[in-house]
């Protein structure tokens, strides 16, 4: 039988929150730079409401 420790799940916590950090960050720039490949292709949006943004932004 395996014994798992709480330092074992502590430091498993650890770098899930680690790589779930990284994720993110990798995320936001690569949303990052398809924005600004749309800007540069002229492909700019104006929206006349915050919901109109938010629905879209869901997508």
């Amino acid at each position: 039988m395996v014994t798992i420790t709480s330092t074992q799940v502590n430091k498993a916590k650890k770098g899930l929150e680690e790589i779930t950090r990284e994720a993110k960050r990798r995320l936001f720039e690569f949303e990052t730079i398809a924005n600004l490949y749309d800007i540069q292709q002229g492909k700019v949006y104006h929206y006349k409401t915050a919901k109109s943004l938010m629905r879209s932004m869901t997508k």
